[in-house]
C-alpha cells in the first residue's frame, strides 16, 4: 500500500493518529485500519509481558541481597527469633485450632 492510499484510508476511518503508528502499520502491509490498531495493541501487550518477565527475573535474582540488607537494618530480637526466622512471637504464629482444650464430661452415678 502506498502512502497516499494509506492516508485516505486513515481519514475515511476517522481515527486520530497523532504519532503516526497506524499509518506506519498500514505502510508495512496491513490492509485495514482495524487490523492495524489490533496489531499495535498486540505489540504493546507483548512489550508489557517482556517487561514483566524482566522485572520478575530481576527481583528473583536479587532476593537474597534484599534479605541481607533488611537484616542489617532490622536484626533479630533474640536467638530464638533467629531460629524461628522472624521477629514475631511464637504465640501469634501457632494454629488457633490447637489452642482449644479438649473437655471430657464423665457421667456420675450412671446417669
Amino acid at each position: 500500500m502506498n502512502e497516499n492510499s494509506a492516508k485516505i484510508l486513515l481519514i475515511q476511518s476517522q481515527n486520530k493518529d497523532p504519532y503516526g503508528k497506524i499509518l506506519e502499520k498500514l505502510l508495512s502491509g496491513i490492509p485495514t485500519v482495524k487490523k492495524a490498531i489490533e496489531a499495535i495493541k498486540e505489540d504493546k501487550r507483548v512489550k508489557d509481558l517482556q517487561l514483566l518477565r524482566y522485572w520478575k527475573a530481576y527481583h528473583q535474582e536479587n532476593k537474597e541481597y534484599r534479605k541481607r540488607q533488611y537484616r542489617k537494618k532490622n536484626p533479630f530480637k533474640s536467638k530464638a527469633h533467629e531460629k524461628q526466622g522472624s521477629n514475631r512471637d511464637t504465640e501469634a504464629i501457632t494454629n488457633p485450632k490447637n489452642n482449644f482444650k479438649k473437655i471430657t464430661i464423665t457421667k456420675i452415678g450412671g446417669i
